[in-house]
């Protein structure tokens, strides 16, 4: 039997390795900008084409390379940052693997022209597919200019995969985004077909953040900064009533590299407590600055998971330094003696006689003296408590004198008692039993295909804003919405591109009560961004379930009984009545023979 086992040829691995490393465009304007900060660039310039689908350009005017040193750079593991194991615990730059250059030459057409300002004329280079094509003396600007065609032109199974262009376009965006927050000395320009996405001079780190998310959001953070013999901190965060239920900007940097950190977040939003409610998120900005030997950036291809060696450390100072901003920008609760209703005292007449205070008392009152003639209105606790009864909502054709509840376990009985518990849950007997639906859910899932079904069949009636709504969204979400906005407009919606990353709204569907712009678009945004759907019927989904969301009521609501009456005949006349879209319970039945378990 012959042998099975043989090495892969280089191109082949180089394919393999790619996957991990590009994954899609937005992943080599990453690895190639991040170049470009090592090289010492102080100028990038990142024009994209057809999403990345077609060509993706980026320049620099960093360091540049010899010709030699240009050609090493395209071969497998090639690093100038790595001599010995050790170093891996010493990183300060980015690309200290060799992997990039070598995985996307792997899977498109590369161009790469580079010069060192003392050379007198740079090098050309060009790879298709892992194929060396020429390299040759060419002129060129001081720095290196690196051209990307054609990703994926020979993993077409991995190019079909790809996302809408818009959706592409928003991820490049994004990543685009983290270099230049990392990096506000550094000017940064971002096109897309020739249009200008973002053109940021040099700015310090504030400037840096309103130049990208807008100046609305530069009056609205404070600075947070501590600095200890573990970490420093710096950075900024959102005031309080910034805080919102989606679409929150929470970025972590350690050593200028952008990362996700699950728990550290929950330190932060820990730190705000009670200034916030529980369904909302801050924005944060914050920079950790640590020894790179107490990290570990080389546990994922991507780099965006880092691993500390002190974390619970670095949680308290995280908690301490948001909340000592917090207080000295006077957001924590305080007592102020300054504002508020005080007491009026007008001054005393001159002539108005001074007297001591008096105590009048009953010389005749007995506490041991069972009297109940004192205070005839008076009750005690136990009488309150046996005239307490529960409170009952009953249907239009229920006995309205009737105060008490009487289940009835008979499956023949179609009559509803419906009563509200906890400001959440409507309770009625259901066949042999009691079921107990979550009201909030219960009309997500009856708006979700209300609104689905009315999509398909073309009924969606559209209905005038009293007046227009003007949104304006991220850089890196305007691209989204603008790929859902023909699903938007088939479902009722009145809405248009309104300037720059704005849109404005004129109708909404009709069947929209107490309609909010802001939080719709917030709910959708956040929908897309996790399912990152580009077909249609995806799509509406996303906007159904975005619809359904901000439109459904809420938990806290006090129902009439025509209203819990309508949920309870409209859930069961759904589909999937037993779900959210999100695939959460809606309704649980105990029946009596679990009843008689628990009070036995």
């Amino acid at each position: 039997m012959s042998d099975i086992i043989k090495v892969l040829p280089d191109h082949i691995a180089n394919q393999i390795a790619a996957g991990e490393v590009i994954q899609r465009p937005a992943s080599v304007v990453k690895e190639l900008v991040e170049n470009s900060v090592d090289a010492g660039a102080r100028s990038i310039r990142v024009d994209v084409y057809d999403s990345g689908r077609s060509l993706l350009r980026i320049s620099d005017n960093g360091k540049g390379m010899s010709a030699t040193d240009a050609r090493l750079s395209f071969e497998r593991h090639a690093t100038s940052k790595i001599s010995v194991a050790e170093d891996l615990f010493a990183i300060t730059s980015f690309g200290f693997r060799g992997e990039a250059l070598a995985s996307i030459v792997a899977v498109a057409q590369v161009e790469m022209k580079t010069k060192r300002e003392a050379d007198k004329t740079g090098t050309v280079i060009e790879i298709n597919g892992s194929e060396f094509i020429r390299q040759e003396e060419t002129m060129c600007p001081d720095g290196t200019i690196i051209t990307v065609r054609n990703l994926f032109f020979n993993v077409p199974a991995r190019r079909k995969f790809l996302k809408s262009d818009n959706t592409e376009l928003s991820r490049i965006i994004e990543e685009f985004q983290h270099v230049a927050l990392a990096y506000p000395e550094i000017s940064m320009i971002l096109t897309s077909n020739d249009r200008d996405i973002y053109n940021l001079p040099k700015h310090n780190m504030r400037q840096r953040i309103a130049a990208i998310y807008g100046k609305s959001i530069e009056p609205v953070i404070i600075p947070v900064r501590i600095d200890t013999t573990v970490i420093q901190i710096e950075g900024f965060i959102g005031k309080p009533e910034t805080a919102s239920k989606k679409n929150s900007h929470n970025l972590f940097f350690v050593n200028r590299r952008y990362f996700k950190h699950p728990f550290f977040y929950k330190a932060i939003v820990n730190a705000y407590g009670n200034l916030i409610s529980q369904d909302t998120r801050p924005d944060f900005f914050l920079y950790f600055t640590i020894p790179p030997s107490a990290i570990d950036v080389n546990i994922h291809p991507t780099k965006t998971e880092v691993k500390f060696e002190n974390e619970q450390i670095i949680v308290k100072y995280i908690t301490s330094c948001v909340r000592e901003s917090l207080g000295k920008n006077n957001l924590m609760p305080s007592i102020d003696f300054d504002s508020g209703s005080f007491l009026d005292m007008p001054p005393r007449p001159k002539d108005m006689p001074v007297t001591m205070p008096g105590i009048k008392v009953d010389p005749e009152f007995n506490p041991f003296k069972n009297d109940n003639t004192i205070n005839p209105r008076s009750e005690s606790f136990g009488d309150k408590l046996s005239k307490l009864k529960l409170q009952t909502f009953q249907d239009t054709e229920s006995d309205p004198g009737q105060k008490n509840i009487d289940l009835d376990f008979s499956a023949a009985d179609e009559k509803h008692i419906f009563y509200q518990a906890a400001g959440r849950y409507i309770i009625t007997n259901h066949g042999q039993g009691i079921i107990y639906i979550n009201q909030q859910r219960a009309h997500m899932r009856i708006l979700y295909e209300d609104f689905l079904q009315k999509e398909s069949s073309g009924n969606t009636v559209s209905e005038k804003l009293l007046f227009p709504e003007t949104i304006t969204v991220d850089a890196n979400e305007f691209p989204l919405l603008l790929n859902i906005l023909p699903v938007l407009v088939s479902m009722g919606f009145d809405m248009s591109e309104f300037g720059k990353n704005a849109f404005v709204i004129h109708g909404k569907p009709a069947q929209i009560r107490n309609f909010n712009a802001a939080d719709f678009i917030a709910e959708l945004l956040d929908s897309y961004k996790e399912t990152g759907f580009s077909n249609e019927k995806a799509s509406a989904e996303t906007v159904s379930l975005a619809l359904a969301q901000t439109s459904c009521i809420k938990e806290g609501k006090v129902l009439t009984t025509e209203e819990m009456q309508y949920i309870y005949t409209s859930l069961f006349a759904c589909a999937q009545p037993s779900f959210t879209p999100t695939g959460k319970s809606v309704f649980f039945v105990m029946t009596a023979d679990e009843i008689d378990k628990k009070i036995r």
